[in-house]
């Protein structure tokens, strides 16, 4: 319910056990989805402790994003997960937007535009 009430403009599908995506097409800025992601952790935090009655429930959210047409669905989902890692290794409760830095200090791979690869 949270999922659809916070991201009703997304496509949302279940990703895994106990993970989810949000797909958005069409013109979002980064600091909007940043916003959004932390809102959702926060609202979560909030339903949990006054509907369920428990504490301590969190979430972890990656974002990636593409300003262009250019980068296929796949890419996007795999950068999402390295910044979900990114976000899972460093506490609860955040979100971690993918960036070439985040690559890096995963020392997950990622392809450039020009097919070099990153470490």
């Amino acid at each position: 319910r949270l999922l659809k009430d916070n991201f009703s403009d997304g496509f949302i599908a279940r990703f895994g056990g106990d993970e989810f995506l949000v797909l958005f097409l069409g013109h979002y800025t980064r600091s909007e989805l940043e916003r959004r992601a932390q809102s959702f952790i926060e609202e979560l935090r909030q339903t949990s402790e006054r509907e369920l009655r428990i504490g301590g429930v969190t979430v972890s959210v990656g974002i990636s994003f593409e300003e262009t047409a250019e980068a296929s669905v796949d890419k996007l989902i795999y950068c999402a997960d390295v910044a979900l890692y990114w976000a899972k290794q460093h506490g609860r409760a955040r979100f971690c937007s993918f960036s070439l830095k985040i690559s890096q200090e995963t020392g997950l791979l990622v392809s450039s535009k020009d097919g070099d690869t990153l470490l």
